[in-house]
């Protein structure tokens, strides 16, 4: 009899032991797991850029609409599994985008929108190497810009970023654009047909600046006839002070 209640005794012990180690497991895993950025090996980028002038009143708004595709080379840096989460954060939460896609290594991704971007997981096997395809439709106002390194939480300036093996093409169906200050400039520029292919490459870049590109603007019909006007009336004055004298 004593036996037995010393078995179970030992048994109960056991499975406590058991179920502590594994309930701190899972406590550990839950709030001790720590995410770290992993770095791109390569990017290849293109974006279509179309020009579309909207009209409101008399005033001439350069809008347009983008096509916009990259590909990033990765690798898991760990000697084992590893779960990956994806981040495509969007230009500007204002705005609308069309045919969101993430895949990996040409699989699609099950894609979750949260906040300002859109969010995918997958896991990786030790050391492996992996291709993300990032996709969407969008179209903005004024200008477009490609940025290698996002603004902090407290909305303080970006830090300086790091961009290896780096390739962007931009075509577009327009000229009379310019590159705003404190922008990189391509490195490329081939004239079109009916537009201007522009290239940015860099094997190692090192920069707190980025890539953008500003749409031709229309002559405003109204703020010019404003002052056509004002002139008109500033000669008409004069001239009737040059009769009365």
């Amino acid at each position: 009899m004593l036996k037995k209640i010393v078995a179970i005794i030992a048994i109960f012990v056991c499975t406590a032991v058991a179920w502590a180690i594994l309930g701190s497991t899972i406590f550990y895993r839950t709030y001790k797991t720590h995410s770290e950025a992993v770095k791109i090996d390569a990017s290849r980028v293109a974006a279509t850029l179309h020009i579309d002038y909207r009209q409101k009143g008399l005033l001439w708004f350069s809008t347009y609409k983008v096509d916009f595709h990259g590909a990033y080379t990765f690798q898991n840096p760990t000697a084992r599994e590893e779960e990956f989460v994806f981040q495509l954060p969007f230009p500007a939460q204002q705005a609308v985008y069309d045919n969101v896609q993430l895949l990996l290594d040409d699989k699609p991704l099950a894609v979750m929108f949260s906040g300002s971007q859109a969010v995918a997981r997958a896991r990786l096997a030790a050391g492996a190497k992996s291709v993300l395809h990032a996709a969407y439709r969008s179209q903005g106002l004024d200008s477009w810009r490609y940025t290698f390194a996002r603004e902090n939480a407290d909305g303080s300036r970006k830090e300086i970023s790091q961009a290896r093996d780096f390739h962007l093409l931009v075509k577009t169906d327009f000229s009379g654009f310019d590159f705003p200050d404190n922008s990189l400039s391509p490195t490329e520029k081939r004239q079109t047909a009916n537009g201007w292919e522009l290239e940015w490459n860099y094997q190692n870049l090192v920069s707190g600046f980025d890539i953008a590109l500003k749409m031709p603007q229309k002559l405003q019909p109204g703020p010019l006839a404003g002052h056509f006007i004002c002139c008109w009336l500033i000669w008409r004055i004069i001239f009737r002070f040059m009769r009365r004298s």
